[in-house]
């Protein structure tokens, strides 16, 4: 389950995407996330559609269709689609990071 963080993100920044370290994510930055790529916060989505692999947190097996104003978690993948997803948590605060502390 840990090893299905990321280190990087690429954050919108004055209509220009950035590559920033998880780190340094904070709720409100518009995150894009492209095919191949992992979910790194919790938020909704603004724009884009996308096949994400939820396995980790729902425990289905099938791709899962998310389009504007879904709800992503970090753990996901994106199967294939383009996603930008305004951060509502990150860090510790990810429903991800939550289940890990409980099981450790």
């Amino acid at each position: 389950m840990l090893q299905l963080t990321v280190r990087d993100a690429w954050v919108m920044v004055d209509g220009t995407g950035v590559r920033v370290a998880i780190e340094g994510l904070r709720p409100g930055d518009l995150v894009i996330v492209r095919t191949g790529g992992k979910v790194p916060i919790d938020g909704t989505i603004e724009t884009g559609e996308a096949l994400l692999n939820e396995a980790l947190i729902t425990g289905k097996s099938e791709p899962a269709y998310r389009n504007a104003g879904d709800q992503v978690f970090a753990g996901s993948y994106v199967d294939q689609g383009k996603l930008a997803v305004r951060a509502r948590k990150v860090g510790a605060q990810t429903y991800l990071s939550r289940i890990a502390a409980l099981v450790e």
